[in-house]
């Protein structure tokens, strides 16, 4: 009788160790009540001007574009690294979105089109049109300027990585400030994207009559192994793919010239 109890005794301590490991999984530890984490807004201005995709925004119209705060830890909202920046303009034609990353180390290996990006260094961007977490794309850019991009009818379907067969015609420039896959230090990267509006299926005049929302991210290859991210809006869960944890984004009209 003594050993029964004591073998049901050290069974009920290795089902409330099992129990304390799973409270304790890093996930649910450190996530964050959405509702304490507010989502962020951006309203885009509309440019005039001919943007050259070289990755320098050297032009006029950077500087006064959308312009988001710092990147943040995707599980808690709060301060985070790389260091890294967003920058939105539009025109009738394209939707323009810069990247400013600060990367010591920038490692990306891979050179096919829908190739794995988010595996190295990427920037990421989720778009939404419409605003309901349905029909949203999904486009990547490494800093050698390869590019990932792909559509789901809702959040992740279909799997594994959605239609990937969608295109969304992007054009990139990319400029580095350092070497990469060299293995050496470096300061980081800048990416200057050009969308086409069809590859959404709209026209620029619907941009003042729906809602939009989106979100962006950035993968860090780090040199002595694994990866950190951070992102515009965050998830706070493992997992990017939180329609509802996307940002809102406005269109300003363009300025009437007398």
């Amino acid at each position: 009788m003594k050993s029964l109890f004591f073998i049901l005794s050290l069974c009920a301590i290795a089902l409330n160790l099992q129990c304390s490991r799973k409270e304790s999984h890093p996930a649910e530890a450190h996530a964050i009540p959405s509702q304490a984490v507010t989502l962020p807004t951006l309203s885009v201005p509309h440019t005039a001007e001919t943007i050259s995709l070289d990755g320098h925004l050297n032009e006029a119209s950077w500087k006064h574009a959308a312009r988001t705060l710092p990147f943040v830890n995707t599980m808690q909202g709060t301060p985070a690294m790389p260091h890294a920046i967003s920058r939105w303009l539009w025109d009738d034609q394209f939707l323009y979105i810069a990247y400013e990353v600060n990367d010591r180390f920038l490692k990306s290996t891979y050179r096919n089109q829908d190739d794995h990006l988010w595996e190295q260094d990427a920037v990421e961007l989720m778009f939404d049109p419409g605003g309901d977490g349905k029909n949203y794309y999904e486009l990547q850019v490494s800093p050698t300027g390869n590019t990932f991009d792909t559509q789901y009818d809702s959040r992740r379907q279909p799997r594994p990585f959605g239609h990937t067969s969608w295109s969304s015609e992007v054009k990139v420039g990319v400029s580095t400030q350092g070497h990469v896959n060299d293995g050496s230090s470096d300061r980081g990267y800048t990416v200057e994207m050009a969308i086409p509006w069809s590859a959404f299926d709209l026209a620029h005049g619907m941009l003042a009559t729906m809602p939009f929302r989106a979100n962006m991210f950035i993968l860090d290859a780090k040199k002595e192994g694994g990866q950190q991210a951070c992102g515009w809006s965050a998830p706070l869960l493992p997992d990017f793919h939180i329609p509802e944890r996307f940002g809102h984004i406005t269109f300003k009209p363009r300025a009437h010239t007398p």
